[in-house]
Parts: structure tokens; C-alpha cells; sequence
């Protein structure tokens, strides 16, 4: 407890010692200001008079002030005397032109050359993409007059084998056979009754081909395409066969998918190369030769 009241004690004075201390430092130390001296005033010197005098002069009177005014006045003022020459003027003159302005000049002409090269090539530019247009459209319109008539080809091609007295040629084994005919006729037989039916049959699925040729019979095989193979479809050529049984004609009609004319070309020389049963007392027929391309 005593150490307690020690402690407080030493605190206490100690810190009443330093605030005394403090207080006698900011007493006794000051900071000073310098006070300037007062502005003085310069001597300025205005000039003598004439006769070397200095000091105070007096004014001049003013009754002297007065005579030198009207002297002044009643002077003579002389006027100028009208000559006897004649003005002479120069009413065409060449303006002087300054570096700049020329130069400035030969810079326009130059923009001017710039501007008339920039619109040239931008007229070419428009020309070209005219152009390049044009023949966008004309491709564009080909391409769809080549679907059109595909689409057609397709949906003649439906009903491709369903011609009267229509045979076909199997893929398979080759097999033909007489198509299932409505009509009647003499089923290729010159001596025969034209007023018999036809037979039926069918060709078989595959690649593989099909002819239609009313009252005609083939003789031996027909001959396939020999092309490569781009798509899928079928090739229908129509033909004219003549009273030998000779094809004198083969032209690919409606009903056709396939658009490759290497494949078509195939198909109309594989067509002429058809034999048909003779026919001496009749005149030259009509009929059909599809040929079925599948990569199955």
C-alpha cells in the first residue's frame, strides 16, 4: 500500500514538475518578426532652366501665356497651290502574289486530282460488284431452273415403271421379262392376234433396267452405262425405234434425277445400242429405257 501511494505521489509531482517547465519554455522563448523600415522618397530631378537657375521658379505670367497664343493665331496659314499637272493613274495593275497563295493553289489542284482518281475507282468498284452481282443472279437462277427440273425428273420418274407392256432387267441375275400390259396387241409376234393381252412382269430393285415399248419384244440384252457413278437416280431416255428394231434416236425426258451429263451420256449410247423384235408393216415407235443408279 505504501508502494501504491509512492508511485501516485511520483506521478503526480512529476507531472506538475514538467507542465511548469512547459510553461516557463513558452514564456521565455518567443519568435521575433523583423519589422521593415518605413518607404522613403527618391529625389527626382525635373530639369534646369535655361540660364543654369535651379530651385523654386515662379509661373510664367499670364498676360505673356495670352501674346504668344495670338501671335500664334494671326500666323498665315499657307495653302497648297493647284498644280497644272494632270493626275495620273494606273487602273490595270498585277497583284502580287505571295509563295503561299500559289502554293495553296497548286495543293487544290492536286486535291482536285485526288478526289476525281478516288471517284474513278470507286465507280470501278461499283461496276465490278454490278457485276459480280449479275452473275450471282444468273447462277442463282440456273441452279434453281437445274432443281426445278430435277424435281421434275423425280416426280415423273413415280411412275416410271408403270407404263403399259413396260419389261425389265434385273441386277440380280439378269432376268427380263414382259411387263404387265393393259392393252392388247400381238406381244411382239408379227403373226400373232393383236388382240391378245400382254403378259406380266417386273423388273427386279437394284440397279438395273427397265423399257416400256408397246407391241414390241427386246431382243437379246439391254446394254448398261459404262460411267463412273457421281449420284443416285434414274436416267429415263426416250427412244424411236424404227420397223428393223433399230433406236434412231434417245434424248433423257422428264422423269430423269440424275443431272451428271457424263451419266447421261452413258445412259443415251448404252440406249442406241437396244435391239428390238422387227416390225416391216409398221411405222416407227415411241417408248421409254430407264436405267436405275443406286449404290446399294
Amino acid at each position: 500500500m505504501d508502494l501504491y501511494r509512492k508511485s501516485n505521489l511520483a506521478g503526480f509531482v512529476g507531472s506538475w514538475l514538467f507542465l511548469v517547465v512547459l510553461l516557463l519554455v513558452l514564456l521565455f522563448c518567443s519568435l521575433s518578426r523583423v519589422i521593415p523600415d518605413t518607404e522613403e522618397g527618391l529625389a527626382v530631378s525635373l530639369g534646369v532652366d535655361e540660364v543654369g537657375g535651379e530651385g523654386f521658379f515662379e509661373p510664367t505670367p499670364a498676360s505673356e501665356v495670352e501674346e504668344v497664343a495670338a501671335a500664334a493665331a494671326e500666323t498665315p496659314v499657307s495653302e497648297p497651290v493647284a498644280g497644272n499637272e494632270d493626275l495620273m493613274t494606273q487602273d490595270i495593275e498585277e497583284s502580287y502574289q505571295a509563295p503561299e497563295v500559289k502554293k495553296k493553289k497548286e495543293k487544290t489542284k492536286e486535291e482536285i486530282e485526288r478526289e476525281r482518281r478516288l471517284a474513278e475507282e470507286k465507280k470501278q468498284r461499283e461496276k465490278e460488284l454490278k457485276e459480280k452481282k449479275r452473275l450471282e443472279a444468273e447462277a442463282k437462277a440456273k441452279r434453281e431452273a437445274e432443281e426445278r427440273m430435277a424435281q421434275e425428273i423425280r416426280n415423273r420418274a413415280k411412275n416410271a415403271f408403270g407404263g403399259n407392256g413396260a419389261g425389265g432387267l434385273g441386277n440380280a441375275d439378269n432376268s427380263t421379262g414382259n411387263g404387265g400390259g393393259g392393252s392388247t396387241g400381238s406381244a411382239g409376234n408379227v403373226n400373232g392376234d393383236v388382240n391378245n393381252s400382254g403378259t406380266s412382269g417386273s423388273a427386279k430393285s437394284g440397279n438395273g433396267v427397265s423399257w416400256s415399248l408397246g407391241g414390241r419384244s427386246l431382243v437379246g440384252q439391254l446394254s448398261k452405262p459404262q460411267c463412273r457413278m457421281t449420284e443416285e437416280g434414274e436416267i429415263v431416255m426416250q427412244i424411236t425405234v424404227d420397223k428393223d428394231g433399230n433406236v434412231i434416236s434417245a434424248e433423257p425426258v422428264r422423269g430423269t434425277k440424275i443431272v451428271d451429263q457424263s451419266m447421261r451420256e452413258a445412259a443415251r449410247k448404252a440406249a442406241m445400242k437396244a435391239k428390238f423384235n422387227p416390225n416391216p408393216k409398221g411405222n416407227n415407235q415411241t417408248g421409254t429405257i430407264t436405267y436405275k443408279f443406286s449404290y446399294k
